[in-house]
């Protein structure tokens, strides 16, 4: 919970779908996604803990307009996970933050050609 910064009560699935907030919150600073996810990898304690992350990241995917998981997705068990965590996703995606859309990139070429 990022209010409180402790591991929301219940079990995986509550923890899978706050990871996918939190992943999501994060990825929108950045001008991304879920949807643009390129890597995921999931560490989990136990296969039930697997099969809630697999299955809420797949639900907010669908809500984003995908109708899968089209990215490599790699699941690790572990044996603890810090604040005895039930599981914890890591996401790679790409971003549009830093670069110019492509008719700014333009007019900023023509600009400094100009000088």
């Amino acid at each position: 919970d990022p209010e409180s910064l402790n591991i929301v009560q219940g079990g995986a699935v509550q923890q899978a779908e706050q990871i996918v907030r939190n992943t999501n919150a994060i990825l929108g600073v950045l001008s991304s996604s879920l949807e643009n996810a390129v890597r995921v990898t999931v560490f989990v304690t136990g296969a039930s803990s697997a099969l809630s992350a697999l299955s809420a990241l797949k639900d907010a995917l669908e809500v984003g307009g995908r109708s899968s998981i089209s990215c490599s997705v790699d699941v690790v068990q572990v044996a603890e996970l810090p604040k005895a965590a039930l599981l914890e996703i890591q996401v790679a995606a790409l971003t549009t933050l830093g670069r110019n859309p492509p008719e700014e990139e333009a007019s900023s070429d023509e600009e400094t050609s100009s000088e």
